[in-house]
């Protein structure tokens, strides 16, 4: 049994890494070792080649938005009701390939972004947690291969019902599925990427407050060093996912009112598919925040250790040291704590409730 859980998890993790290099977030090749050669060449252009699929589907939704429905007809029609949506999904999945990438800073990006997450498995191969990370990373692949495929289904059986016997709109609508699909896999693949790097560094702090409260501290400033090469990761990480987190961030507040257009022109089982989109996406970047406030916590959770007397004062110096070096995820000096993102999500839910009250004429 357990060797079949570790096969799994492999597999898992396999399926992990295949989807981010296939969504074009992480790079078909070691771009620290082959900068110059053909597959990083190779590998820019499948890049470009995903953010210029990605570039279209969005134009082709804000071009039918725009003219009020389909764009083979002459007359004004409402507009599509998923196509809003699809706006909003678009946006969000160009922002987070452009953080990983991009056409112009392509080489410099990735080879930053795979230095990062070489360091993150070194650390956790030298402290034996590489088996916890890979469990913790094994668990969204699950809820990715379930949501994924629902909220595609969802997309079709609401365009097969909208054209029904019309060949010109289900080309149109076609396009739009197979953009619909890829824009929300890249994004739920940002939504991986951000939890696996969250998954690491919050495993990083745990194992340092392990070695606290296992009472394996033979020198405050090897401890104070080693806390230094944790910042210095987290610092290094937020910096690279920053713009992913915000766009999977923007992408979930901004889903929820433009699923109540859809639930108000009767689409429920589309709206039901979004909405599960939205968790996803809102789920990693909770998964950030909470590595922000588990730093938060530490000094805390140090005052409240017993060293003895003769280290005493050690303790309060140390716990003072991690308060102050102010560990997390950061948007520039904006730093990402699950009490932020509670407090977006409060704002947001509040619209929400508001506005679907007055369409659905519950008050």
């Amino acid at each position: 049994k357990v060797k079949s859980h570790s096969r799994c998890v492999s597999f898992a993790n396999f399926l992990a890494f295949i989807a981010l290099k296939v969504c074009g977030l992480l790079p078909w090749h070691a771009p620290v070792e082959t900068r110059s050669s053909l597959a990083s060449s190779l590998s820019r252009a499948y890049h470009v080649v995903i953010l210029l699929m990605h570039f279209a589907f969005f134009l082709n939704s804000v071009n039918r938005l725009a003219r009020g429905g389909m764009v083979w007809e002459d007359t004004f029609e409402e507009p599509d009701v998923l196509l809003t949506t699809d706006v909003v999904i678009a946006s969000g999945s160009l922002l987070a390939l452009f953080s990983c990438g991009g056409a112009w800073k392509y080489s410099d990006r990735t080879s930053k972004l795979h230095e990062t997450i070489t360091n993150l498995e070194d650390y956790c191969l030298t402290f034996d947690m590489e088996e916890s990370w890979n469990h913790k990373t094994a668990v969204y692949v699950p809820l990715m291969l379930v949501i994924l495929p629902g909220v595609i289904a969802a997309r079709f059986w609401s365009t097969t019902v909208e054209y029904p016997h019309d060949p010109a709109g289900m080309a149109s609508a076609a396009f739009g599925l197979v953009g619909f699909s890829l824009a929300t896999a890249s994004l739920m693949s940002a939504a991986l990427l951000t939890a696996h790097v969250a998954s690491g560094l919050s495993l990083m702090v745990d194992e340092f407050a392990l070695r606290l409260y296992d009472g394996d501290v033979d020198d405050i400033g090897h401890l104070k060093a080693n806390w230094r090469v944790i910042c210095g990761c987290m610092r290094k990480t937020s910096r690279m996912v920053k713009w992913c987190i915000v766009a999977l961030a923007c992408t979930a507040m901004l889903m929820p009112l433009f699923v109540l257009y859809n639930i108000q022109n009767t689409m429920h089982w589309a709206a039901t598919a979004n909405t599960a989109l939205v968790l996803c996406l809102a789920g990693a970047c909770f998964a950030a925040a909470h590595t922000t406030s588990t730093c938060m916590k530490l000094s805390s959770f140090v005052i409240l250790l017993d060293p003895g007397p003769e280290m005493e004062q050690d303790f309060i110096d140390l716990s003072a040291f991690l308060n102050l070096s102010e560990a997390g995820f950061y948007f520039y000096d904006t730093r990402l704590t699950v009490s932020l993102l509670q407090k977006f999500t409060y704002i947001v839910l509040a619209v929400t409730f508001t506005l679907s009250s007055k369409l659905l004429g519950l008050i």
